[in-house]
């Protein structure tokens, strides 16, 4: 938690007023490692580029132990204009984080965006450790700074699309990131939207595509409901058929059922079209298994190994005849094997925590999310031979690509007033648009037998792409 512009709002003394031209970053008792001493110059020069002023009357960063001997607690501490900020480095805090949310109270004491702009920064966020509304405005806005720019171009699209921008995100872009700018936009298709297909007969969740030998494709899912001091789980198959009108309509033609009083069940993402279900009894004991919709029994999965791979990680995925999985080791990473247990030469992430691949493109590579040091929030990073960074904008995940070359990702925005989500396509060659007409609605998008399906939130009803 940061604790920072305690001594209230002071006013910029104007003449002799320190710009960002002598701000330094010092480690006067040599508590900080070269790359700390880097991480806090760097955030300093990103807030100076983004937000285009002189100068907030503070020309010295201090790194340090302790940031305030009064307040224990605090990792960052703001005193007042031609004071040192102080930078605690001996936590597991993020250190750009402090720096925006420090250097945020001194351009406030500057400008006074807070009072001025009050109802742009609710306070519900704000620690109970600040008392009195003005405190805990500058506080709010403090915290708004902490945590950099906004994803504009995102922003940029969901306004146009769906008419709302939350108003901190507004005032975050008018009043305080001015300079900042994204290389990548996202444009506005009024006329892609999903359709409304079937409605589901239970909450369905962990949904994945099944194909079978005969050309039958659908979907699978799970349901559960409580079942004495356990779970009954229902796992159910549907096939999609294609009607006189040329639609397709959703049939159920299996359930299997698995009760537990103690343990779990559920699918993991389906192994090269096999579907896979990881089972955790009441002993604890896990296993892999797959259902046999044709005759209600489960079928086990001999994968040597993996068994291991799913208990000491818990979240493991089956893309493009590999698994992957979180190593928790030393730092946290993404670790990958073939089904024979040969190591993926992809690397360990010791700067950042990464996910495994959710979405596997066949029209290119294998997109996987990863913490991203600067803005502390999950970026898309790509991988085919090596790990890439996308040219793509900020704040929307990739769920996956056809064949075709077309992908589908979802795009959301949660601020404290509003919550705007959409759907984002990109065509064949094409660029990034969000589909007007799914404003509000977040679907779970599935890509069954080359076209893609949609699961809404609910996991009730299923929809159908339109583009």
């Amino acid at each position: 938690m940061i604790f920072g512009g305690l001594l209230g709002i002071a006013t910029l003394a104007g003449c002799g007023c320190p710009s960002f031209a002598t701000l330094n970053v010092q480690d006067p008792d040599g508590v900080a490692d070269p790359t700390q001493i880097d991480i806090v110059s760097e955030a300093a020069a990103a807030f100076v580029e983004w937000t285009g002023r002189d100068g907030v009357c503070v020309d010295t960063i201090e790194l340090t132990n302790s940031a305030d001997a009064v307040y224990e607690d605090a990792v960052g501490a703001y005193y007042g204009p031609g004071e040192p900020i102080r930078v605690e480095v001996g936590t597991d805090s993020w250190l750009p984080g402090i720096v925006w949310h420090e250097l945020g109270h001194a351009l406030d004491d500057v400008e006074q965006i807070a009072l001025s702009h009050g109802n742009a920064f609710p306070t519900q966020s704000v620690n109970d450790h600040y008392s009195g509304a003005e405190v805990r405005i500058d506080e709010a806005f403090a915290e708004a700074c902490e945590e950099g720019p906004p994803p504009f171009a995102l922003l940029y699209a969901l306004e146009h699309a769906c008419g709302e921008m939350d108003l901190r995100d507004q005032a975050m872009q008018d009043l305080v990131f001015r300079r900042y700018s994204e290389p990548s936009g996202i444009g506005v298709d009024d006329s892609a939207h999903w359709e409304p297909l079937a409605t589901l007969s239970a909450d369905i969740y962990d949904v994945q595509p099944f194909a079978d030998a005969d050309g039958t494709v659908g979907i699978i899912g799970a349901s559960y409901i409580a079942e004495g001091y356990g779970y009954r789980y229902s796992f159910h198959r549907m096939a999609l058929s294609t009607t006189d009108t040329g639609l397709p309509s959703l049939v159920e033609d299996g359930v299997v059922d698995y009760s537990t009083f103690a343990g779990d069940a559920r699918f993991v993402p389906s192994l090269d079209g096999q579907i896979v279900v990881q089972l955790v009894a009441d002993s604890g004991e896990l296993s892999l298994v797959t259902p046999d919709f044709a005759t209600g029994a489960w079928d086990p999965l001999d994968l040597p190994g993996i068994v291991r791979v799913l208990g000491d990680a818990g979240v493991v995925s089956f893309e493009g005849g590999n698994v992957w999985w979180e190593d928790y080791g030393d730092g946290f990473g993404l670790q990958g094997s073939t089904l024979s247990g040969e190591s993926l030469p992809i690397g360990q992430f010791d700067d950042g925590e990464a996910r495994p691949p959710y979405a596997y493109s066949a029209a290119g590579g294998l997109y996987s999310m990863v913490r991203d040091t600067q803005f502390d929030e999950y970026a898309v990073q790509r991988w085919d031979d090596a790990w890439s960074e996308p040219d793509l904008p900020r704040g929307f995940f990739p769920q996956g690509g056809s064949a075709a070359g077309d992908e589908i990702a979802y795009a959301g925005r949660l601020g404290f007033r509003t919550t705007t989500q959409a759907t984002l396509y990109k065509p064949a060659g094409g660029e990034w648009s969000i589909a007007s007409r799914t404003c509000g609605g977040w679907m779970e998008p599935l890509l069954v037998g080359g076209q893609w399906y949609g699961l809404d939130r609910s996991g009730t009803g299923l929809y159908r792409w339109v583009p």
